[in-house]
């Protein structure tokens, strides 16, 4: 008597999960590029940027974050004025926006307010 056995295997691979894409880097977003961060006085200080490069039109604005504040600004604005600080140092954070709502990684720059002494 023979016998005759037939083995039919089926793989079926299944992924789960989002698919992520890869970003090339003309479709990246980045954050706002040159921060500066500029003295007025003891308890103000200015922060000036440049746009990033790449994408201007799907550019909404920046967010500025420090501290407790957070403010957003059109996407014509290049500087921000914060005022009324207090001693001690500060860590500004400014993010591109784009028109869809998604923000940048963060342009950091720290600061902490100086006395200025005048020449007599």
């Amino acid at each position: 008597m023979r016998r005759e056995f037939c083995l039919l295997l089926v793989l079926a691979i299944v992924g789960c999960g989002e698919n992520q894409e890869s970003t090339s880097p003309s479709t990246q977003f980045g954050p706002p590029e040159n921060l500066k961060a500029l003295s007025v006085n003891s308890s103000t200080v200015g922060l000036q940027w440049t746009p990033p490069s790449g994408q201007p039109d799907s550019l909404g604005g920046y967010v500025v974050q420090w501290g407790n504040n957070k403010d957003t600004l059109g996407k014509t604005a290049v500087s921000y004025l914060a005022d009324s600080l207090t001693q001690g140092e500060k860590t500004f954070t400014v993010y591109a926006r784009r028109v869809s709502g998604t923000v940048s990684d963060g342009a950091v720059i720290k600061w902490e307010p100086a006395d200025r002494f005048d020449s007599p």
